[in-house]
């Protein structure tokens, strides 16, 4: 799985868009630094995701500026988007690959697929907390102490957070942006 054909395809099944454009809104969102996502792999994703037939690319000139590629998702890359966001939030490798899967799940997959792999993850993230408490007895050189810190402060905000996305799905105005359960 690469993280710009998830970006890109995620893009597309928003609206519509030409590649320079789906790299602006990549840097609008801060993208291309938390998700490290940059310009050159946005152009080579469309066209692996076009030879794919995971989106297709028309042509159009506007006046006298160059033509342009406005690409749009196919029913095929709608299929490829949701196992990816699917694959992603139920088996996240890192936070960062999980909250990319987020940006991409609204009317990518269905809410209870959502919910249920939030719940999964927090009871993960509860266990290795708990796993890692060993730690707290010993007495560790201040570079680890502080190392021990942040990896402590930064599990506790990510479970803050799961916990606040959790809340905001359970509103039933957030039922417009999933497909219906099947």
């Amino acid at each position: 799985m690469s993280k710009t054909h998830l970006t890109v395809l995620g893009f597309l099944n928003e609206k519509p868009m030409y590649g320079y454009e789906i790299a602006q809104v990549i840097k609008e969102r801060g993208m291309n630094h938390w998700a490290r996502i940059n310009l050159p792999s946005v152009y080579k994703a469309l066209l692996t995701l076009e030879e794919k037939k995971y989106i297709s690319g028309k042509r159009i000139a506007e006046g006298n500026n160059p033509p342009k590629t406005v690409y749009r998702i196919t029913a095929t890359g709608k299929k490829h988007l949701k196992k990816l966001v699917e694959k992603i939030l139920s088996k996240p490798k890192t936070m960062v690959d999980f909250w990319l899967a987020v940006a991409f799940m609204l009317f990518a997959t269905e809410k209870k697929f959502v919910l249920n792999a939030i719940d999964n993850l927090l009871e993960k993230m509860k266990k290795n907390q708990k796993n890692h408490g060993f730690f707290e007895d010993k007495k560790l050189p201040f570079n680890y102490e502080i190392l021990r810190n942040f990896g402590q402060n930064m599990a506790k905000e990510n479970m803050k957070i799961l916990r606040q996305l959790k809340a905001e799905l359970l509103k039933p105005e957030t039922d417009k942006y999933f497909p219906e359960e099947k």
